[in-house]
């Protein structure tokens, strides 16, 4: 797959989920070095979306990503994977196990989008 193709697939997927999530959505991030296959044939992305925080459950976010993920796959042929974040835990990591992935994931990541 060519670098035009995953970046159609992960503007696609940047607008669904700006579309989806409104005010809510705070910013998409590229996970580098998650990617299976080099950067001209990327078999699939990895992807963090930080939301503002508020009253929603992490399952059910990932439900909801993974289906707008499936419609880019259909529509791009691009495998996405996306986590969702809360914005506080994106901007100040806390020890433990999740703090700790969260950190290791912001070190490697590379903002698409972030709010002005």
């Amino acid at each position: 797959m060519s670098k035009p193709e995953w970046r159609k697939a992960i503007e696609h997927f940047l607008a669904m989920a700006r579309d989806n999530y409104g005010a809510q959505f705070r910013g998409l991030y590229q996970i580098a070095g998650l990617e299976y296959g080099d950067a001209e044939d990327q078999a699939d992305i990895d992807l963090v979306v930080v939301l503002a925080p508020g009253d929603w459950q992490q399952i059910t976010e990932r439900r909801r990503l993974a289906s707008l993920a499936f419609d880019v796959m259909h529509d791009e042929g691009v495998l996405i994977r996306a986590r969702p974040v809360s914005e506080n835990a994106w901007n100040n990591p806390v020890s433990g196990i999740e703090g700790a992935e969260i950190a290791e994931l912001k070190a490697r990541a590379r903002a698409i989008t972030v709010p002005a």
